[in-house]
C-alpha cells in the first residue's frame, strides 16, 4: 500500500487540497460507515468493490471514481479476487462544489464514470507526483488540482446543466458557504456581506425557494447534520453540539428537541431500536 499526503494551510482559498494518494487495496480492504469534513474522491485504476451511501450500493470498477461529499456517512471496500488500486483527493473550499457539479457529481450523483480514463488517471497522478517531490510548491500543487479538476470536467460521461439565473447563483453560493461553516454561528448578516446582497432581497429569495427564512435553513441545515452523526456515529452529544456551532451542550439540545420532538439521547437509543 503506497500513500502520500499533503497538507495546505490556507483558510480562504477557492480549492484547498488536504490529503492524496495512490492506494493498492488489500482484498476486502474497506473503509467506514464513516464521514468526512471534506471531498474525498477515488478513482480506480485498477480492479472491482463497492460503495455504500444515501442507502444505495454501487458496483464500481476501472475508470470509474465515487465521491465522498462532507458530512454523508458512506462506506466502501474492495473486491476479494479483483482488489482495487486508485488513486485519491481530499479537498474543499468554497469552489469545489461548483466545479464538481460541473463534473456531473454531487452528493446525490456520486459516481463519475471517465470518458478518456487514462486522461483523468494521469491528472489525478499528477497531483500525487507533485506532493512528493521537495521543491514542489503550494502555488504549482493548486496548478495540478485545477487541471485535474478541469480534466475531470472535460472528461465526464455526465455533466450538469448550467445554472442561469441570478438568484439560482446567489442560493448556489449561500448554500456552500453554510455547508463549509456549519460548525460555527453564522449571522444573516455576514451572509449579506458575504453575497454583497441586501438582507431583505437574501431573505426573499429563501421564503421564495425554500419556504422559510436564511436562518430557518441554516438551523434545519446544522440540525439535519446532528442527526446523521447522532444516527451514524458514537460521537458525545457534546461534540456534535459544537461540531454545528453550539458551545453549550444544553442549548443544542433544548433546540433539537424542539425542533424533532426528542432530546439528541432519545434520537440516538430510537434510531438504534429501530434498526
Amino acid at each position: 500500500m503506497n500513500k502520500y499526503k499533503f497538507i495546505l494551510q490556507t483558510n480562504s482559498s477557492d480549492i484547498n487540497l488536504y490529503q492524496c494518494g495512490v492506494e493498492f487495496c488489500a482484498p476486502n480492504h474497506s473503509q467506514g460507515p464513516s464521514a468526512r469534513s471534506y471531498y474525498l474522491l477515488h478513482y480506480i485504476m485498477q480492479g472491482t468493490g463497492i460503495f455504500e451511501v444515501n442507502g444505495k450500493t454501487y458496483t464500481l470498477n476501472e475508470g470509474q471514481a465515487f465521491l465522498i461529499s462532507p458530512n454523508k456517512v458512506s462506506f466502501y471496500k474492495s473486491d476479494n479476487d479483483n482488489p482495487w488500486i486508485y488513486s485519491w483527493v481530499a479537498f474543499d473550499g468554497i469552489k469545489a462544489k461548483g466545479y464538481l457539479g460541473k463534473a456531473g457529481l454531487s452528493s446525490h450523483s456520486p459516481i463519475y464514470t471517465a470518458q478518456n480514463p487514462k486522461a483523468v488517471e494521469d491528472s489525478l497522478l499528477e497531483v500525487v507526483n507533485q506532493t512528493k517531490k521537495e521543491d514542489s510548491c503550494e502555488l504549482q500543487l493548486i496548478g495540478y488540482m485545477y487541471m485535474f479538476l478541469s480534466t475531470l470536467i472535460a472528461n465526464s460521461s455526465l455533466k450538469s446543466e448550467p445554472i442561469v439565473r441570478a438568484k439560482d447563483l446567489y442560493l448556489q453560493k449561500v448554500i456552500e458557504y453554510i455547508n463549509l461553516n456549519s460548525w460555527r454561528k453564522i449571522t444573516i448578516s455576514e451572509l449579506s456581506r458575504y453575497l454583497n446582497l441586501d438582507r431583505s432581497y437574501l431573505y426573499s429569495i429563501f421564503k421564495q425557494n425554500f419556504k422559510m427564512s436564511p436562518q430557518e435553513f441554516i438551523l434545519k441545515f446544522k440540525i439535519e447534520n446532528a442527526c446523521e452523526m447522532l444516527s451514524n456515529t458514537d460521537m458525545l452529544i457534546s461534540n456534535i453540539a459544537k461540531s454545528i456551532g453550539y458551545e453549550d451542550q444544553l442549548s443544542f439540545s433544548k433546540i433539537f428537541k424542539i425542533k424533532t420532538g426528542l432530546s439528541p439521547t432519545e434520537w440516538r437509543n430510537n434510531k438504534k431500536i429501530k434498526e
